[in-house]
């Protein structure tokens, strides 16, 4: 695997952008497959090296067949701020591009294109998945609750910076009302993948997501969800769901 340090200028944001990278050495495996594509997002104390550094990203890439693409996004929620940057924006359709333009040999396909985070990041990944369904075929998200829920009473500069003011539940920065706008336009959904600690402190706001997301019919979104006894809201905890989404959940969805 190739493991290197993207420094990438960004359009939309007006900057360069770090971005961590694994990348196989050769595109095509032994059954002449091509990588499928991870787009992994940190949390809010991390940046593009958090999950290399705390997990063991790159012999997950490896024994998966990925090329993953960790960018770093500081405090934005990887969303499009209110007052601030287009961070969203820039996740789920210019690093894309980019990226399929450095690399011309990753697959495009939505099926081939995985996008994960914990915490902020699972947040992210949610967001992103379910803004660009035609680019993300699949979200696996850790350690993720919905911004609509959060409680920002003791933070209201910070609301105000990232979402404005105002309640969020039936706004962009809503991962509910994403989804369900994503259902009543019929439009094409993105399969995902939900895990939590059992003693993650925000437990109550992913299982808000949870119930959501189970209720309806059929199961549109082929959701699942894990809670991992006697764990927290950790990079390790986040590292097993994230092992259990390839080694599991996408498995079964490809049988």
């Amino acid at each position: 695997m190739a493991v290197m340090q993207l420094h990438l200028p960004s359009k939309v944001l007006g900057m360069t952008v770090e971005v961590f990278a694994i990348v196989p050495e050769q595109f095509y495996d032994v059954n002449n497959n091509l990588p499928r594509i991870l787009w992994l997002y940190h949390g809010s104390s991390g940046d593009q090296m958090a999950w290399a550094l705390e997990t063991n990203l790159v012999e997950l890439a490896k024994k998966e067949h990925l090329a993953v693409f960790c960018p770093h996004v500081y405090n934005s929620c990887f969303i499009d701020m209110a007052e601030g940057e287009r961070y969203g924006t820039f996740v789920g359709k210019e690093l894309p591009e980019i990226i399929h333009s450095i690399f011309p040999l990753l697959p495009t396909d939505r099926t081939m294109n995985i996008v994960s985070g914990f915490s902020n990041g699972g947040y992210g990944c949610f967001q992103a998945g379910l803004t660009y369904p035609e680019t993300f075929g699949y979200i696996a998200a850790f350690g993720a609750g919905d911004k609509a829920d959060a409680d920002f009473s003791y933070r209201p500069l910070q609301k105000k910076i990232l979402f404005g003011d105002g309640d969020l539940q039936k706004t962009k920065y809503s991962i509910k009302y994403l989804a369900q706008s994503l259902i009543e336009n019929k439009q094409v959904l993105p399969k995902i993948f939900h895990s939590c600690g059992e003693s993650d402190p925000w437990r109550c706001d992913n299982e808000k997501m949870r119930d959501l997301l189970m209720s309806y019919v059929n199961n549109p979104f082929d959701y699942q969800f894990h809670l991992f006894e006697n764990m927290g809201h950790s990079y390790a905890c986040a590292e097993l769901g994230l092992t259990m989404f390839f080694e599991e959940y996408l498995q079964k969805q490809e049988k």
